[in-house]
């Protein structure tokens, strides 16, 4: 059936959701772990802005777990999606900090650089 709500189809997620794990439809032979594979589009967390489909990055002033940003997305589900809030006034947004700090959260410093 192709008409009314019970159409089943993939569908990108939309700006403001994410879903960085294949989705399977129920009772579907196309995924062996099914039953444990999500439905539905995650609703964008804190401290994220979510694109649409897998496309997540981190918010000034939030830093985002470079675990899933690497790649490494093949047992990843939207649990495994982690931004952690910087010191203030250091960390601009995509995981890029200010000059003079770098590192996790930007929360080191540059060789001649220090914190006041």
């Amino acid at each position: 059936n192709t008409a009314g709500h019970d159409r089943q189809e993939c569908i990108k997620c939309p700006p403001g959701t994410f879903s960085v794990s294949a989705a399977a439809f129920p009772d579907t032979l196309a995924v062996a772990r099914a039953a444990e594979a999500p439905l539905l589009c995650a609703s964008c967390v804190r401290g994220a802005t979510c694109l649409g489909g897998a496309d997540i990055i981190a918010q000034a002033g939030f830093w985002q777990d470079m675990a899933l940003r690497e790649g490494r997305r093949a047992e990843a589900s939207s649990n495994d999606v982690k931004f952690y809030q910087c010191p203030p006034g250091v960390c601009e947004g995509n995981n890029s900090c200010t000059e003079g700090s770098h590192g996790p959260v930007c929360g080191l410093c540059e060789e001649g650089w220090g914190r006041q």
